[in-house]
């Protein structure tokens, strides 16, 4: 900001004539501040080389912080798509203002739906929605996705495809948000009332609606369903009694959470509510949540309420899959079928593919190609289905990518020839 003034000074002033060319200047300006890391798969945005365009770009994520409070209430949803390869949009107005938000999305032709919401870090929604496995969010995508719901994987402003850049890094936060903040904005705000907007949204597409989130994930996922009600809200490592607001410029800034989140606010916002919840913390996280899964302190006191599961288990900062997999099922009804992903994965002889509890009698596992043909149908009796990559007619499929379902269950593998 001292420097966009510094430029306004000089360009009033005589000693302009002795400085290099303001558009050298200005692009100087925007490399200090794009050194977050940039995704390379196809970008939203086009790059910035001027200060103008960084303050168009700008201006389009900015959210006045007033408009949070009663966001869900008062917006309303005015457009959707077009859809663009792996990703979907929506447009909404809120008190006069027009806002673009988008997810990437897998579709399994199902009538439920799960929105993820990332958690922490630079260009979370591409790895997740990948399915990662070094991203710390674990396999939550495989999991929605083999519980048979249709997935969407929200897209923070300013992240993956939607990063404002000058070509070569992504405009870090620490220039962001603080500027946000200062014209009278909220960072946290605008991708909390995406959020809404996608829950909005996806209401009117399907019976069934789940928030899930990890970390300020989660965080995101128990305000986004305060306002929203969702069906329902699983708060991995998002929420305990014990939290006390501190954290760093990456995590969510909204003045005022604090009495949002204070443990009497939210046991009163969720008694009553029709959303289920679902709260989780590990005993190998480290600090609050660590504590809070060995000693039980916030679900001693929400755990009470008819609409509350409360999770300790013994992993770290993560999902525990059990815990997600049981939440999914309660909208499912118990007796859904578990798929599990095919072992080995890829392959090139043959494949093993599991699932549990046993299947039904007549139940059958459909395997079908990257387009949506039938490639393979097996009868399923017992646990498990050996495929070697052949078809009904029994020849070798092609190399690729394979959906194989399960009744509402659907998971992916590749066959290499």
């Amino acid at each position: 900001m001292r420097r966009i003034v510094l430029l306004t000074i000089l360009a009033a002033s005589s000693a302009w004539a002795d400085c290099p060319p303001r558009t050298v200047i200005e692009r100087e300006i925007i490399e200090d501040a794009c050194t977050a890391p940039l995704v390379s798969a196809s970008r939203i945005h086009h790059s910035v080389q001027t200060l103008a365009q960084l303050d168009e770009q700008v201006s389009l994520v900015f959210m006045p912080l007033e408009d949070y409070a009663g966001a869900y209430d008062n917006l309303t949803v005015t457009n959707t798509g077009p859809e663009v390869a792996d990703r979907a949009t929506i447009t909404y107005d809120l008190t006069g203002r027009s806002y673009r938000t988008w997810a990437y999305f897998e579709s399994l032709g199902s009538t439920r739906a799960a929105l993820i919401i990332p958690g922490s870090g630079p260009n979370q929604s591409r790895s997740i929605f990948e399915h990662d496995p070094q991203n710390y969010h674990y396999d939550i995508a495989g999991i929605t996705e083999a519980e048979g719901w249709d997935t969407y994987v929200y897209i923070k402003p300013n992240e993956d495809c939607l990063a404002i850049h000058n070509g070569a890094g992504k405009l870090h936060n620490n220039c962001l948000m603080p500027r946000l903040l200062n014209a009278g904005g909220c960072y946290s705000a605008r991708y909390l009332v995406d959020a809404m907007a996608w829950v909005k949204h996806l209401k009117t597409l399907y019976p069934k609606v789940v928030t899930i989130g990890l970390s300020q994930g989660g965080t995101a996922a128990l305000l986004t369903a305060l306002q929203s009600e969702p069906d329902g809200a699983f708060v991995a490592s998002g929420w305990s009694v014990l939290s006390n607001g501190c954290s760093g410029i990456d995590q969510i800034i909204l003045p005022g959470m604090g009495d949002l989140l204070e443990p009497s606010a939210v046991r009163d916002g969720i008694q009553g509510h029709p959303t289920q919840y679902t709260f989780s913390w590990g005993r190998s996280e480290h600090g609050t949540y660590e504590y809070d899964a060995r000693c039980g302190l916030t679900s001693a006191y929400v755990g009470d309420l008819p609409n509350v599961t409360c999770v300790s288990h013994a992993g770290g900062h993560d999902f525990p899959e059990k815990g997600v997999i049981h939440f999914l099922r309660q909208f499912t009804g118990a007796g859904a079928l578990a798929l599990e992903q095919n072992t080995p994965n890829p392959f090139t002889q043959s494949t093993t593919i599991r699932f549990s509890p046993v299947a039904q009698d007549g139940a059958v596992l459909s395997i079908f190609d990257s387009l949506g043909r039938l490639v393979r149908e097996f009868p399923c009796e017992g646990e498990e289905v050996k495929w070697r990559g052949l078809d009904a007619a029994g020849r070798t499929v092609a190399s690729g990518v394979y959906t194989y379902r399960l009744g509402d269950a659907a998971r992916k593998m590749i066959f290499v020839r």
